[in-house]
Formats: C-alpha cells, structure tokens, sequence
C-alpha cells in the first residue's frame, strides 16, 4: 500500500538520522524513498542542497532495506510537493515535523497546511518521538474520506496494539432527534469496530460531542497517542480556500498524523 514515499526534507532536518529506529520505514514496506529539498531563493546553494541529499540517500540505503533518490528543485515549495507526488505517482508524503527554530516552524508550519489542503495524496506529518506505534486514534465522521483512511487503519494494524475509534458530532435540536443520533453513532461506531476487528488486538471506541479538531487533540493528548489517521474530505473550492479540520488539528497536536484524502 505504501511502496513509494516522497520525502521532502529541510538543509538541517535531521530526520534521516533516525529513520532506521522508527516505526514507519522499516515495518510498513516501503520499498522506495525520493527526497525532495525545493530551494528556497538567495537561503538555498544548489551545490550544497545536492551533497547534502546525497549524503542522507546514502545513508537510507546503508540503514534500512530500501532504495532511495534525491532531487533538488526550485519553486513555491509546497507546489512543488504536490506536483512531484502525483507527477511520480507517490502512494504517500511524509514531512518530517522535528525541532527547529521559530522562523523555520513557521515556514515549515506553512507549507505543510497548504499541502494538505492541495494534494490527493496521503500526508503523513511525522513528528520527532514517534518512534513506536503502539496506540493509534481513527477519527471518523462515518464519510467516504473516513472510509477511506479505514484502509490505512486496517494497514497499519500490523504493526499496532491498540486502536481507539473516535466520532464527534454535535447534540440534535431536540431529545427525540438526539436519542435517534446517539442511536445512529453508536451503531456505526460498532460497524467500524468489526471491520476493523481482523486487524487490530485491541479496540475502543469514543462517542464525543463538540468540535471536532479541538476535541481529537484533546483525545490524543489525553490517551498518549503515536498517529492520528483521518481523512481529509474538503473536496469543493470553498473547503480548498478556507482548509479543513486535518489542517486545524495539525497545528496543535503532539503526535504523528495521516491524513488521507
């Protein structure tokens, strides 16, 4: 499912220092990493960016059992991810979220958030510590982007030891409407569960009402979680213009996200 990964990668990230100790790379079957640096104007030496890549794509081969490329590219940098992940027909885009200094957060924060509202293709945002995959959070609004981020959770079973199922909706109008909604949720809160059954040990699920990217970052912060994985339905230009709850949540929360589209 996950065979090619594009990995666009900052001068200084030391992401591909710790590849060979995650859970990602190593257990999921990724048979080929192409990293990508988009340089960034009078900042960036062309010369310097390829030696760089150079290095680490070495380094990838020497740790971990996969092949891997570099390119070096010049252009609005979350534009050119995209175009490069459906260009190169990349089952996913993993961005490196490590420490960095406020100005580069903010740079990085930036394109991520426009990535994801971009692409059609899976966006994995890793964040420094998740080094394991033992407790992973599905959010779903029961939807077809849900359904879909459903076969990554299924996926990512394999490797995983606790699953937990979260929905959030908000309270109906009325006490009848509202018993016929919580009716509704917990019925297709246990569907998921037995679809998803086969794959996963352990399973919970969480009926929630509120916000929903305030309250998954909150569930996520609460319960330790390693990856969030939900998907990301803002298909329609007015959603592309003013983002999604994946974008929201990718700002605050500590832990890794897929967002499936």
């Amino acid at each position: 499912m996950l065979n090619k990964v594009l990995l666009p990668l900052t001068l200084d990230n030391d992401f591909i220092e710790n590849i060979s100790t995650t859970w990602f790379p190593g257990k999921l079957g990724v048979e080929h990493f192409h990293l990508l640096h988009v340089l960034s104007g009078g900042l960036d030496n062309e010369e310097k960016a390829n030696g760089i890549l150079e290095e680490r794509v070495s380094f990838i081969k020497q740790s971990i059992d996969s092949s891997a490329s570099y390119e070096v590219t010049q252009g609005h940098a979350a534009t050119e991810i995209v175009n490069k992940a459906k260009e190169g027909y990349f089952d996913l885009i993993m961005i490196p979220a490590n420490d960095m200094n406020f100005l580069l957060r903010m740079v990085l924060g930036s394109t991520t958030t426009e990535v994801i509202r971009m692409t059609d293709t899976p966006v994995l945002i890793y964040k420094k510590g998740s080094l394991k995959l033992n407790t992973i959070l599905y959010a779903t609004d029961f939807g077809e982007a849900a359904d879909r981020a459903m076969d990554y959770v299924g996926f990512i079973g394999k490797i995983g030891s606790e699953l937990i199922i979260q929905h959030v909706g908000r309270r109906a109008a009325d006490p009848k409407a509202e018993f016929q909604r919580e009716e509704f949720v917990s019925q297709m809160l246990e569907q998921t569960q037995r679809k998803l059954n086969p794959y996963w040990a352990q399973i919970s699920t969480i009926s929630s009402l509120g916000t929903p990217s305030k309250i998954i970052t909150s569930t996520a912060k609460e319960h330790q979680i390693d990856l969030l994985v939900l998907g990301k339905g803002n298909t329609g230009i007015m959603k592309k213009i003013l983002g999604s709850t994946a974008e929201k949540i990718a700002n605050d929360i500590e832990s890794s996200m897929l967002i499936v589209p």
